[in-house]
């Protein structure tokens, strides 16, 4: 019994007494306890679950001995229980649930060398307690563990006399604390990580203005603080040699950057499963040592961020995962949000949400990001491999794109990435790669790809992937996920592994010859019905990009108007205040305003059409409120059969916002694919470009400047 008990125990401490757990544990000689098999330099003695009333005696004597007690019934710790140990060999002594109850106050005060304690899950009375702390007085003790005591207030001279060596680890965790006790630390000067871990800390503020501690690491984590610490005082940091603050899983709501911008030593700040509700520009640019930085799980109730709030030139790792946030939508993240964080080198934005992202829209999220080694955005509904990973990041070395919906890589996406190594594209939607689909070094042996989970063609369209992966099966990690390269198809080796599957090249030759003339004249017709069903607006205007792309059409007829502009009312105030000053002011030219140019008493439809027949170019001012007026979709399907007449150079498109997927129809999509359209920005530079750029869109052509205007008669 005693075996089964010690061995189910030291799987919990292995970790605690910092060894190797593949090593093989043994009975140890005295043959009472487990040992590490021969030791050389220490001994590891596990007397966990034995009962023990006593201390056994180690199996070597001369030795620094690390000694793990667990669920025994050590109810009163004296010195004279340690007689079978000799004074100078301990160096841990482990303590859980013993069921101690008293503790002499001679009982460590002679290990002169006892480098770690843990007091456990025991019912040690405080008096007892403190005794026990004040022995260690004489000790070289670095790290003081006192956890799941249900302590609620320890008595202000508890660490009194200050005699602790520097560099002590203090954990306090998974007690009932619910205060920081300013004067129980004070005494600790040579703290330098205070572990408060799964308390109920509901605040932190320290009055005293001449309150200053060494420690270089605090964990609040798994509290109930309803507000950021108060670390500073006029500026003046109450930690100067913070470095690392954890903070996780409390009930913080709101960030003050005048509780933390005092920390200049801080590098690591760990904010993960709080209610944040806003991040404000320069949230974190305060902090002049700033690198690691976790937002992870606080997507809930996050209602605004700023497109500076993330802007830092120190900051290296960013974890933003698990927030379930649409990145599509500018409301919630906006896409410049990593724009100002050029020393970043891992960002973290895994269970997120990108369903809607066109490659124009990722060109705006990874600009300026050409330092990053380590990107993972899995499982974010992705469905196609962004090109600008490859164009901006190109000194990748691991990129995790799993548990998304892509169904193929495409070949030559990762060429540029000339130093990737890692690349994971489990779980996806993928039946079948080829040879391209990678870079060139993952088929020297320099790297590995993990497509474990997708749902593979085994015919001979996969024919080079499941010859690679059966010769070379460690390209692809399938030592990691045995079960997890599976062919779905055909329907004869569906649940067969690849290693399994027979196929070669003469096989697939034959078959393609004989089934090569139905096959094509199937799939030629399947395919030319699904083109016209899914894309016959596309293939329209291909047809006449394709016949209008060789000449430049210079219309020499007469004309009334040189633009007329379509837009929703609502919009006029941008018409008249921005793209009228410029293109009628300064550069001459004759615009048509529906509100200012349209005949009274004539009727609406008669008003457009007229116009749009007498006008050389025309300009739609794209909203979500135009697509969902009926005049101005009346006016947007006659400027697009205007269009398909005459050519696509007439027509200019100006995004005026994000257009909500839900109002871009068939037509419209089309249209925006082959047709030039301009977004509008508010930077000073943007609309300088955007001039820019419309002007030589709109200009009169040069062989027609001296023609004269006639008004046309209706």
């Amino acid at each position: 019994m005693f075996l089964v008990k010690s061995s189910v125990a030291l799987v919990c401490v292995l970790g605690l007494l910092g060894v190797d757990g593949d090593v093989i544990w043994k009975l140890c000689s005295n043959r009472q306890c487990l040992c590490r098999p021969h030791p050389t330099h220490a001994v590891y003695m596990n007397c966990s679950g034995g009962n023990f009333t006593h201390i056994p005696t180690p199996p070597n004597k001369s030795l620094p001995l690390y000694l793990t007690l667990d669920q025994n019934i050590l109810t009163n710790v004296t010195g004279e229980m340690f007689h079978n140990i000799p004074k100078s060999s301990l160096r841990s002594l482990l303590l859980f649930a013993n069921r101690i109850s008293f503790i002499s106050s001679d009982a460590f005060n002679s290990f002169f060398n006892l480098d770690r304690i843990v007091f456990s899950s025991n019912n040690i009375s405080m008096g007892s307690l403190a005794s026990a702390v004040a022995s260690l007085g004489n000790v070289s003790i670095r790290s003081l563990t006192i956890s799941h005591m249900d302590v609620t207030l320890f008595p202000q001279d508890f660490f009194l006399p200050p005699a602790h060596p520097p560099n002590l680890t203090l954990s306090l965790v998974n007690n009932q604390l619910k205060m920081y006790q300013v004067e129980l630390f004070e005494p600790l000067k040579g703290l330098v990580y205070l572990n408060l871990r799964a308390n109920s800390i509901t605040h932190m503020s320290i009055m005293r203005t001449d309150y200053v501690q060494d420690i270089q690491r605090l964990c609040f984590d798994y509290n109930r603080l309803e507000e950021f610490p108060k670390l500073c005082r006029n500026k003046t940091s109450h930690f100067p040699n913070l470095t690392r603050l954890e903070i996780m899983f409390n009930n913080i709501r709101v960030l003050s950057k005048s509780q933390y911008d005092c920390l200049d030593n801080l590098r690591e700040l760990i904010l993960d499963g709080n209610i944040l509700l806003e991040l404000w520009n320069n949230q974190f640019s305060g902090l002049k040592s700033l690198t690691t930085l976790r937002l992870s799980s606080i997507g809930c109730t996050l209602r605004k961020v700023e497109h500076e709030a993330l802007n830092s030139s120190t900051l290296q790792h960013i974890s933003f995962r698990n927030n379930h946030i649409h990145f599509n939508k500018s409301k919630e993240i906006p896409l410049k949000i990593f724009l100002k964080c050029p020393s970043l080198q891992s960002l973290n934005l895994n269970s997120n949400s990108f369903p809607n992202l066109l490659d124009v829209h990722y060109d705006t999220l990874f600009p300026n990001l050409a330092n990053l080694k380590v990107l993972n955005i899995g499982d974010c509904r992705i469905k196609h491999i962004p090109r600008a990973i490859s164009s901006h990041l190109k000194h990748l070395i691991q990129l995790d794109l799993s548990s998304n919906a892509i169904k193929d890589a495409q070949p030559g996406v990762f060429n540029n990435m000339k130093k990737l190594t890692h690349l994971f594209l489990a779980y996806n939607e993928i039946t079948s790669v080829n040879k391209s689909s990678f870079p060139p070094h993952f088929m020297k042996g320099s790297g590995y790809v993990d497509l474990s989970g997708n749902i593979f063609s085994c015919g001979c369209e996969s024919l080079w992937f499941i010859e690679t992966f059966q010769r070379d099966p460690h390209l692809f990690r399938a030592e990691w996920h045995k079960e997890g390269y599976i062919c779905n198809s055909p329907r004869d080796l569906h649940g067969t592994h690849l290693l399994d599957v027979r196929i070669s090249e003469e096989k697939c030759l034959l078959s393609w010859n004989v089934l090569m003339i139905l096959l094509v004249v199937l799939i030629t017709l399947l395919v030319t019905l699904s083109l016209l069903y899914h894309y016959g607006w596309n293939l329209m205007y291909l047809v006449f990009m394709m016949k209008h792309r060789e000449r430049e059409v210079v219309d020499r007829r007469e004309f009334l108007y040189d633009v007329f502009v379509a837009y929703y009312i609502d919009d006029l105030a941008w018409v008249r205040q921005h793209l009228m000053p410029v293109l009628e002011g300064s550069d001459g030219l004759k615009l048509c305003i529906h509100s200012r140019d349209f005949e009274v008493g004539r009727m609406i439809i008669d008003n457009i059409v007229h116009s749009v027949e007498n006008s050389r170019k025309m300009i739609i001012v794209l909203s979500n409120n135009f697509l969902k007026s009926d005049w101005c979709q009346f006016e947007l399907n006659l400027i697009q059969r205007h269009v398909i007449a005459y050519g696509q150079r007439l027509l200019v498109v100006v995004m005026l916002e994000d257009i909500d997927p839900c109002h871009v129809t068939k037509s419209l999509r089309a249209m925006l694919q082959t047709t030039t359209y301009l977004e509008w920005g508010e930077e000073s530079h943007t609309r300088q470009a955007f001039f820019n750029r419309l002007r030589l869109l709109v200009k009169r052509p040069t062989d027609t400047t001296s023609c004269r205007r006639r008004r046309l008669s209706v």
